[in-house]
C-alpha cells in the first residue's frame, strides 16, 4: 500500500469523472420534535401545510414513534 500512495494522491478523481460536477445549494432548515405516537400505521406518513401567521411552509413527518415538524 505504501507504493500506491505516492502514485495516486489521496483525493484522486478518475479521468471519466473529472469533468462532472454538481452545484449544491445550502438550505436553512430546522427540524423540531413535536411529540410521540404508538400507532405503527402512522410510520412513514407525512403531510405539508402552510402557516399563514408565520408565512412559512412546514412538513410534519411521523417516523419511528416520533413526530417531527420541519421548515421548508
Amino acid at each position: 500500500m505504501d507504493r500506491i500512495d505516492p502514485i495516486f494522491p489521496r483525493r484522486w478523481i478518475p479521468p471519466f469523472l473529472r469533468d462532472q460536477f454538481v452545484q449544491e445549494e445550502v438550505v436553512d432548515t430546522e427540524v423540531r420534535v413535536c411529540g410521540f405516537y404508538q400507532d405503527k400505521r402512522l410510520d412513514g406518513a407525512k403531510f405539508k401545510f402552510y402557516a399563514h401567521r408565520e408565512d412559512k411552509h412546514y412538513t410534519v413527518r411521523f417516523q419511528g414513534g416520533t413526530i417531527y415538524l420541519c421548515d421548508e
